[in-house]
């Protein structure tokens, strides 16, 4: 929805050449329910289901520039696309060295987080569930800002931090699990000017949970959950394995190689595949 929203298309149009690839055979592709274009849309938060989907931006010989995990709100986009664009301008620049032009991507990723506004860091709150599975990695996630209160307890299925387990706030655990945007500026920070070939998606992209189900589908008209069948739970609702199973049943059975990975090129235009 974002790549179709001002401010991002205009930027698309101007600045950059679009294209896509087929993922879901990939071992770091997560799952979700599966949705029909008629179905309920519902609002998410910047980089959310990181696994299903990554927005890289490269430079022409294909240098990750940028790489942004999951959904992204049109105008924070915006502004992280034009960011790729002013590193590209450091790739190309011919009078910096390759370590000073790592200085320099390294610095703008961290620099550019921390002068998000606060409307853009409210977006990129994680997910209540995927806070959940943070929590449960303790002290080693990259994602936790305070290891000693971040450890978590986890029995019989259930996880709780130190704050909640204390009786406070649980508000507090936004201070505790880091917001989605700082997760991938951070994590950028060390990748500079990789080649996409090289680029470890899979490790970059991970955080919160491979698989969730909003169950947006049985959402009647005034966003109540509509009962099962049996009466028990929301209906069972199909997931995006489903759907590849059905259209190629083999999935199941090996992956596909990466030469025939799906993929194309849009040039706003002109639809090509490469051969």
């Amino acid at each position: 929805m974002s790549l179709s929203k001002e401010p991002v298309f205009s930027e698309l149009r101007n600045h950059f050449v679009c294209g896509y690839r087929d993922i879901s055979s990939e071992p770091y592709s997560g799952n979700s329910g599966a949705h029909s274009v008629n179905g309920q849309a519902v609002d998410t938060t910047n980089g959310a289901g990181p696994h299903n989907i990554q927005l890289f931006v490269m430079a022409p010989d294909g240098t990750v520039l940028h790489c942004l995990p999951g959904y992204w709100n049109p105008n924070d986009l915006a502004a992280e696309l034009k960011l790729a664009q002013r590193i590209g301008s450091i790739w190309q620049n011919n009078s910096m060295s390759l370590e000073q032009k790592k200085i320099q991507f390294s610095k703008m990723h961290l620099e550019h987080f921390r002068s998000h506004s606060k409307e853009t860091i409210a977006r990129s709150q994680m997910q209540g569930f995927d806070k959940h599975a943070e929590l449960a990695r303790g002290k080693n996630a990259d994602t936790v800002r305070l290891a000693s209160v971040a450890m978590a307890t986890c029995s019989d299925g259930s996880c709780e931090s130190e704050a909640a387990r204390k009786g406070e706030d649980p508000d507090k655990e936004e201070l505790v699990v880091k917001s989605t945007d700082e997760i991938m500026h951070e994590r950028m920070s060390k990748r500079a000017f990789m080649a996409y070939t090289a680029f470890d998606t899979g490790k970059f992209s991970d955080y919160g949970t491979h698989y969730y189900d909003k169950h947006e589908d049985a959402l009647d008209e005034h966003g109540k959950m509509m009962a099962s069948e049996t009466g028990e739970g929301p209906p069972r609702t199909a997931t995006m394995r489903d759907v590849i199973a059905k259209a190629h049943p083999r999935v199941h059975h090996q992956r596909a190689s990466n030469a025939s990975a799906r993929s194309c090129v849009k040039t706003y235009g002109q639809l090509r595949s490469p051969r």
